[in-house]
């Protein structure tokens, strides 16, 4: 017992409390802990920006298209249409008659019309004609007394004045197919084109109803064409005039520098039937004319002084017939074609 005594008085010096108060249980002490317990402070939010994306590249600038030439408007016909006088009755030349030399059956007119109105669509000059030859053709004597009214005299041939009214600008026109030498094989070779005027790669042909943009193309070739190929190049260049838009009149010519069997002249009638297109038939009418109206060189035409068609003489030279008749071809084509309405009255 007296060791009981001793304890709780060693306690009561050491503890220092008032003996009163209770003593947590250890269940009460747990529950303390728990209710104490450090929350965690909330992390700021700090508003992260996004990486911003790489700038979108610029659209590209659309590559221009090239613009191609636009087409030659076509040259409307006048209104009203002038209206032609009557042909002389009976018409004939040196006791030739006309039909003979510009050869024109109702086939060639319907289809040079279709060819007429497809080179109107496409924008041809309707009064404009073009003249794709050698140097018959390239000179002076060459239609060009027409384009200076001081220069002719129609005579009995007075009925083709409209026709050079029609036409006026192209007798003296000196084109791109048109040169010295020029043969059907060089009229298709850009080589021989002149690169002042004509496009790289575009033939003499193409580069002159480019240039010029006729409704009529004269055709007059053979005197230097010696190769084999006359035949398959003149149809190139028939046919190429024909998708162009432009009616080809075949030229037969006045010389026999191939020979007496003058089978280019045959070539170029054949090819103007088959494909019923115009065929001015210069050789059946040189037949009436001293040497065929053909120089003392053989190929060339004999010349005149002047286009007096008062004086008999001048229809008896080469270049005096050659000219006259080309305008009863133009005579023939205003008249049929280019003046006419569907139905083929002028």
């Amino acid at each position: 017992m007296g060791t009981a005594v001793a304890l709780l008085l060693l306690l009561a010096a050491c503890g220092g409390n008032d003996a009163s108060e209770p003593v947590a249980e250890v269940g009460s002490v747990e529950m303390a802990v728990s209710d104490t317990a450090v929350v965690p402070s909330p992390v700021p939010e700090t508003a992260v920006s996004p990486t911003p994306l790489p700038p979108s590249p610029p659209p590209p600038t659309p590559t221009a298209v090239p613009t191609e030439t636009p087409p030659p408007t076509p040259t409307p016909l006048p209104t009203p249409i002038p209206t032609l006088p009557p042909r002389p009755d009976p018409l004939y030349v040196n006791g030739i008659p006309p039909e003979l030399i510009i050869v024109m059956p109702e086939e060639v007119v319907q289809n040079s019309r279709q060819i007429f109105a497809r080179g109107q669509a496409m924008g041809r000059n309707s009064l404009r004609f073009s003249t794709a030859g050698d140097s018959i053709a390239q000179t002076p004597q060459y239609l060009t007394w027409f384009d200076d009214p001081a220069r002719y005299n129609l005579g009995d041939f007075a009925y083709l004045q409209p026709v050079i009214d029609a036409f006026a600008g192209s007798f003296a026109h000196q084109g791109e197919a048109m040169r010295d030498g020029l043969n059907t094989t060089a009229v298709l070779d850009p080589t021989w084109a002149d690169k002042s005027v004509c496009e790289p790669n575009e033939t003499p042909l193409a580069c002159e109803i480019r240039v010029y943009n006729p409704a009529v193309m004269f055709i007059l070739f053979g005197t230097n064409d010696w190769s084999d190929t006359f035949q398959e190049n003149m149809r190139d260049v028939v046919e190429y005039t024909i998708e162009q838009g432009v009616i080809p009149v075949i030229v037969t010519k006045a010389n026999r520098v191939e020979g007496s069997n003058n089978f280019r002249n045959i070539i170029m009638r054949e090819l103007a039937a088959e494909y019923q297109v115009p065929l001015w038939d210069f050789d059946r009418i040189a037949e009436t004319i001293p040497n065929r109206g053909v120089d003392e060189d053989q190929a060339h035409l004999t010349i005149i002084n002047l286009a007096d068609y008062t004086h008999p003489a001048t229809i008896m030279r080469g270049y005096g017939l050659h000219n006259i008749t080309a305008l009863m071809a133009l005579d023939s084509l205003l008249r049929d074609v280019i003046w006419a309405d569907a139905a083929g009255n002028q």
